[in-house]
């Protein structure tokens, strides 16, 4: 082969596992968020949690191999499905769509076998680049998944129809038949999927700059392939460097944070040097798929565990007690998997046929180089683009009277078929005219929820400044400001609760023109259908409220109180320090219901004004389709 053809050989192999990567990413994403809706709902787990277990899709494996010589021609219209999944999966309900893109899963697989046979070298720089083009499509949808805007839509489409195209180039001609050892790069997309790929999620985890992070991790891909188009890929003897430094990086990512959002940098970095080492080590073996089928259900398992872990109040009692407080902790066991397949790899022995040697490197050769230099030059163009922001570019109220609203958002999702609700909250904050609006169940900014950042996209589409109020690893519902005025400061306390997940207040300081702007945000505990225990819990987390608002006269607490008016002991608690906007306005104390939205026949979410300011007007806003809860306004003047 010419060194021009292996060139171009080696770009398209690069191009296709790309445009892979940024399905697979994709469609991992809405998997297990449609799964989460049939999941873990009020009515807790049911049997369709099973699907999940289709992400191990490794079985596959063995049936496309025994199409025999066929096996190519069916891999290449199984790719030219993928468009048409894609598309199932974007307009049917989430019992449907999970099908949908479990069956995309089950496609990429043998597709990226297709890809390590013609060109194992080329599918590090390709992971690297597709990683790249998400992290900056992201960023252009002010962080939405793909398939959460019509825009996003599309791409995905288009990069659905590039996977057809690009692996009907990859399977002409001839191609060695034996299999490949496929796990590292298997337990990569899960890990990329489940958070390292998605520098919000990286970013919220410990609430830090998305800005930084997001620009360390591009760094690290660039880095990472840079390393491996001008020195080849890693020798097999420094695995247990590469692997304990990326373990600690990721340890520094989810507990330490020493380095902040830098440790995003060494963390992608030396994934793409451990994907490089296990890819360019797939040895030829009949049971490579059993490796690979092990370690995807293992991660399964610790993905659902994390899950559960952030999701603790829709868990039976002994899931509860395995996973309570240790999202941590399964997050990093998850990420762990992948430095363990490439090590895995290199100490197993295969007797079987056209067995090879796992310690053989390939030889640098300038083609490889080149293509690799192509595709590193690609994905420094596409990292460019993940950092623009226009937070706080709207015009400024001058503070003396403002509209203030309190919205639970049910963590960005909505409406019978789960769909993202991203504009219908829009909508409804732009209808009321807020200035101020305090979010609860805003920590949409999980694998459940796509990976979805709620919060920075509402406040780039108002051009408002935003606070997170809570870090993911909370695992708390989430609290969040929005608002017109720039945040200077703020503090987070935990809730007192009873059988309850995490219940947190956000207090932040507006710096308006007409002086500062203390709000708290807030979201308490339910009252477990009347259990007397938390009944009186949510007054001892009221009085931690009181505790946190302070006494400045111009506070305002905006919050989901689960607790109808007069119902001791939180309304009363609250009333003692604060006034009710919705009474104040002269509504009827009985109206203005707000829960369930669709038909409303309890006020459990308030604005609470302290003595500095008159209630001008009052409302409530949104239905059924926008959230489970309505959007409670109120205008004041100082």
């Amino acid at each position: 082969m010419s060194s021009t053809t292996s060139r171009t050989d080696s770009l398209h192999v690069a191009l296709a596992v790309a445009a892979l990567v940024v399905v697979a990413v994709a469609t991992f994403e809405q998997t297990v968020s449609r799964i989460y809706l049939l999941n873990f709902s009020i009515g807790g787990p049911n049997a369709t949690a099973l699907l999940m277990f289709l992400l191990a899709s490794a079985w596959v494996l063995p049936l496309v191999g025994m199409a025999g010589a066929r096996r190519d021609k069916l891999l290449a219209a199984g790719s030219l499905a993928i468009p048409v999944l894609l598309a199932v999966s974007m307009l049917t309900p989430p019992s449907q769509a999970v099908l949908a893109t479990l069956g995309v899963q089950l496609v990429v697989l043998p597709l990226f076998v297709l890809a390590l046979r013609r060109s194992p070298t080329s599918v590090a720089p390709g992971a690297a680049t597709g990683l790249l083009a998400l992290v900056a499509v992201r960023s252009a949808l002010d962080l939405a998944p793909l398939y959460a805007t019509t825009i996003g839509k599309g791409l995905l489409l288009i990069t659905g129809v590039l996977v057809g195209a690009s692996t009907l180039w990859i399977v002409r001609g001839d191609l060695p038949t034996q299999s490949v050892d496929v796990t590292p790069l298997a337990l990569f997309v899960f890990v990329e999927a489940a958070f390292l790929g998605a520098p919000a999620v990286l970013a919220t985890w410990h609430l830090r700059s998305y800005e930084l992070t997001a620009g360390a991790a591009v760094a690290g891909l660039v880095v990472g392939v840079g390393y491996l188009a001008v020195r080849g890929v890693p020798d097999r003897t420094t695995a247990p460097v590469l692997s304990g430094l990326f373990l600690l990086s990721l340890a520094d990512l989810i507990w330490f944070d020493l380095l902040g959002s830098v440790a995003a940098l060494p963390a992608q970095a030396l994934a793409v040097g451990l994907l490089a080492q296990g890819v360019a080590g797939a040895r030829a073996s009949s049971r490579g798929w059993l490796a690979t089928l092990g370690l995807q259900v293992l991660a399964v398992v610790v993905l659902f565990l994390h899950v559960s872990a952030l999701n603790a109040e829709y868990m039976p009692g002994p899931v509860f007690a395995l996973t309570h407080d240790r999202a941590a902790h399964f997050l990093f066991v998850l990420g762990a998997l992948l430095p363990v397949s490439v090590l895995a790899q290199g100490l197993r022995v295969d007797h079987g046929p056209g067995t090879t040697d796992s310690r053989r490197e390939p030889t640098p050769d300038p083609a490889r180089r080149s293509a690799m230099s192509a595709v590193g030059a690609a994905a420094l163009g596409a990292g460019t683009l993940a950092l623009p922001s226009t937070l706080g570019t709207a015009s400024e109220p001058d503070g003396t009277e403002l509209t203030a609203m309190t919205y639970n958002v049910h963590q960005f999702l909505a409406g019978e078929r789960g769909e993202y609700n991203l504009d219908e909250v829009l909508s409804v904050i732009e209808e009321s005219g807020a200035h101020v609006v305090g979010l609860q169940e805003s920590e949409g900014n999980r694998i459940t929820s796509g990976n979805v950042h709620g919060v920075r996209w509402l406040a780039e589409e108002l051009g408002y400044h935003y606070h997170y109020g809570a870090p993911t690893s909370a695992a708390s519902y989430g609290v969040a400001i929005l608002s017109a005025w720039p945040v200077t400061e703020s503090e987070l306390v935990s809730l007192p609760t009873y059988q309850s997940p995490p219940r947190l207040a956000l207090r932040v300081m507006l710096d308006t023109p007409a002086g500062e702007l203390p709000v708290v945000v807030t979201h308490l505990q339910t009252q477990q259908e009347g259990t007397p225990e938390a009944i009186e819990m949510q007054g001892e987390e009221a009085r931690a409220v009181v505790d946190l608002a302070g006494s400045d006269e111009e506070t305002i607490v905006l919050g989901d109180f689960n607790v109808e008016p007069q119902n001791d002991p939180a309304y009363t608690v609250m009333a003692e320090s604060f006034t009710d906007a919705w009474v104040a306005a002269g509504k009827p104390e009985e109206g203005g219901g707000t829960w369930p939205a669709a038909d409303p026949t309890m006020r459990i979410d308030y604005v609470w004004t302290a003595n500095g300011w008159s209630v001008t007007e009052a409302g409530v806003h949104g239905d059924g389709e926008d959230s489970d809860h309505r959007a409670v306004m109120a205008t004041l003047r100082r």
